[in-house]
Parts: C-alpha cells; sequence; structure tokens
C-alpha cells in the first residue's frame, strides 16, 4: 500500500495509529515528506518502509546515469519511535531512534514525471511533470509488486532490504544533502539504502 501523506511527527501519532499499519500480508510504503530534514509520519512509524527522494541524472537516450540526494526530502532520526531491529546494523549511525529513510526513488520536481490529471488541479489538468516523495513513494511500492515476491509486513520488507545494503541490488547515493543530512553508502538518512537497480530477486 502506497501511502503519500504525512504531517510532522507526535509522539501521540505513534501511540494512536502505529498498529494501524500491521495488517497482516500488507507491506505499507509511506512518503517522507517534502521538507528538507523534517520527520513526518506515517514515514517514520517502525511499521512502515519512509521513502525518500532523489535527483535523477539520465542520458539523452534515457539510460540510467546517476543520482543525488534531492534536497527537499523529508528525513532523519525520531524523537520518539524507539530503532526498530531491522536498522540495528546501523547502529552507530542511526542511535537509539527510528531512522528515515529506507530507500528512494526519483522526487526532484526537476527531473520529476509525466502526470497525467483529467480533472483540474491548482489551474492545472492533462498532462504535467509532478514531484516530491509523493511520487517516489508509488515508484518504490510498485516496484515492490511488480517484483511478485509476498512479504509478510513492511518490517519483513526492510528486513529483508537491509540485509541487502551496499550490494547491486541498490543504486548507491553518495553525493547531495537535505537538511543537513548528506548522502552516503550503504545507508544515509536522506535515501536509506539507496534506489533499487531495477527488479530482482532480492526485493
Amino acid at each position: 500500500m502506497s501511502t503519500s501523506f504525512g504531517g510532522t511527527e507526535t509522539s501521540c501519532t505513534y501511540v494512536q495509529f502505529d498498529s494501524t499499519f500491521t495488517k497482516p500480508g500488507v507491506s505499507f510504503f509511506a512518503a517522507a515528506g517534502d521538507s528538507a530534514g523534517q520527520r513526518d509520519y506515517p514515514a517514520m512509524s517502525k511499521n512502515v518502509v519512509a521513502v525518500g527522494g532523489t535527483t535523477l541524472n539520465i542520458s539523452h537516450l534515457g539510460s540510467y546515469v546517476s543520482e543525488s540526494v534531492w534536497n527537499g526530502t523529508g528525513c532523519g532520526p525520531s524523537k520518539y519511535e524507539p530503532r526498530p531491529v531491522f536498522q540495528d546494523t546501523f547502529y552507530s549511525k542511526i542511535g537509539l531512534y527510528r531512522a528515515g529513510c529506507d530507500i528512494a526513488a526519483i522526487a526532484d520536481p526537476n527531473t520529476g514525471v509525466a502526470v497525467y490529471d483529467s480533472f483540474e488541479y491548482q489551474g492545472l489538468s492533462g498532462w504535467f511533470i509532478a514531484g516530491g516523495t509523493s511520487v517516489a513513494c508509488p515508484i518504490i511500492a510498485g516496484i515492490a509488486n511488480a517484483s511478485g515476491l509476498v512479504f509478510s509486513s513492511s518490517q519483513d520488507f526492510n528486513s529483508q532490504a537491509y540485509s541487502l545494503a551496499g550490494s547491486s541490488y541498490f543504486h548507491a547515493i553518495t553525493s547531495g544533502s537535505s537538511g543537513g543530512f548528506t548522502a552516503g553508502a550503504p545507508w544515509c538518512f536522506p535515501t536509506g539504502l539507496g534506489t533499487p537497480n531495477g527488479l530482482s530477486s532480492g526485493l
């Protein structure tokens, strides 16, 4: 399930809503938000896959060249949610609390994706270019769905993904920053493990 909504985390949101994202056989993906370095809920829930954003560079033929951190992506350590087990490997970098993001995809509106809307929104209708982590999130959810693999929960998905940290399953994001959080491999706050390197048996 892809969720392209959120708001600044509070201690109450975790108490009230974390259990909402624990449906057997369902993986929840949430946009990390479009305010640099801000920690949004539900993306920061331990029961959700937090999706950050990148700036994508492709060749004139449409092939992948490189990616960097989109400087508007939400990310950082939660103030309230304890670090989940799947992030234990990166304890020295993350600390005691849940960190976002887990994974990322294109989000920079300047390198955005074509969207068609038949209803007028903010004066626009038809084809236009859109960006933000609300674009990145359904891209990642779509890749997970197209892989044909079944995960028992979001935490199951994240456990599998984090076990592949630093592998060829991901494009490592090693340049750029957002809200004072910088890129880095095999994991960083703005883009997590990086972006999926196509469909694979890993994800």
